[in-house]
Order: C-alpha cells, then structure tokens, then sequence
C-alpha cells in the first residue's frame, strides 16, 4: 500500500521541491521536469521505500504496544481505546525513525 501511494506523492512531491528551491509556480515547475522525461521519475525509489516502511511501521507496531500495554498494566490499560493513543504515538515515533533516512535521500 505504501509503494502504491509513492506513484501519486512522488512526482508530487518533485514539483513541490522543486518550487522551493527554483521559486515559480507549479505550473512552470511542472514544464520543466517534463522537458526530460527521466526527471518525472527522480525520487521514486527512496519515496517508495519511505512510504512502505512507513505503512510497515504504523500498521504493525502500534497493535503491538497496544497488547503489551493492556497486558502489562492492566490497571492503567483496562480497554483498549485507553491503549490506543500511546500505541499510536509510540508507532507513528517508530515509524518516523526508520523513514526519515529514506526521505533525505529522497529529497
């Protein structure tokens, strides 16, 4: 799921970076990258990587945390919306760390 969004957010995300660093509009950007068709696909691979282990990591790791926590203290973490929050946090957190190389490379 997340190499399938990269299709859509890549060249998106080109255009954008490109108008922060030449200025113009996206219109003008746009007509520039698509004078070298090599260029529409500039940041593909580190996009694609980025967002599969994004979707890897928040998916995966916050229900995780979530069982462990109501596990752990039962108490704290008697049902599972009390759970969810943190385990959100703790897997977006997680998430971030094993994408933001992937997304400097991108850049």
């Amino acid at each position: 799921a997340g190499t399938v969004s990269a299709l859509v957010g890549s060249p998106l995300e080109l255009i954008m970076i490109q108008q922060q660093r030449k200025g113009g509009s996206a219109p003008t950007r746009i007509a520039n990258i698509i004078e070298n068709p090599a260029n529409v696909g500039r940041g593909f691979v580190g996009a694609a990587i980025r967002e599969a282990l994004w979707t890897c990591g928040y998916l995966s790791i916050p229900p995780v945390v979530r069982r462990t926590l109501m596990e752990s203290y039962p108490e704290t973490f008697d049902t599972n919306d009390k759970a969810r929050i943190p385990a959100a946090l703790l897997g977006g957190l997680f998430a971030c760390y094993l994408t933001h190389p992937f997304d400097t490379i991108k850049t």
